[in-house]
């Protein structure tokens, strides 16, 4: 069993079921509907699955929003749907074996990209040279392959 933590902004339903798990962003949207984006993106999904547990709902009659609030680039809205989540489940339970059994290994990589950085609540407890030791790690850490193949580090976005 997997156990997350978070705090949904806002949750609405309305007759026949259906809901919306909304999380107000306030800066830039560059997401992509339906999108794990390799393990990047599980916060809507995981709302979504939280939301359907708390509330009794079927999953298929939710939605999980980011919201963006206030003057910013990019898009408004990025949305999960509960409707179309029999095309997610496969890929989500993979990223989050993934993530477990690096866990359970005592396996844990930082994300290499300064967006990453970025937004990381911890990243003062980071050496010098984060994105270079992940490199290293990553191309020499047998540990590492599952992760790097999901992430797909080194590979084009399609």
């Amino acid at each position: 069993m997997v156990l997350f933590h978070g705090r949904i902004d806002r949750i609405d339903t309305a007759s026949g079921g259906r809901f919306r798990v909304v999380d107000y962003k306030t800066g830039k949207l560059n997401g992509k509907d339906q999108d794990l984006a390799r393990g990047a993106a599980l916060q809507l999904p995981v709302y979504l699955l939280a939301a359907s547990r708390i509330l009794g709902l079927d999953l298929r009659e939710g939605e999980a929003r980011y919201r963006r609030v206030g003057i910013g680039e990019g898009k408004s809205v990025v949305s999960f749907f509960g409707n179309r989540w029999d095309e997610s489940r496969e890929a989500f339970a993979k990223i989050a074996d993934v993530i477990v059994s690096g866990v359970e290994r005592g396996v844990f990589f930082a994300p290499a990209d300064e967006q990453g950085c970025r937004n990381c609540d911890v990243k003062i407890a980071c050496p010098a040279g984060m994105a270079r030791l992940f490199g290293i790690k990553a191309a020499n850490d047998e540990r590492a392959r599952s992760y790097v193949e999901m992430r797909g580090e080194g590979e084009e976005e399609a």
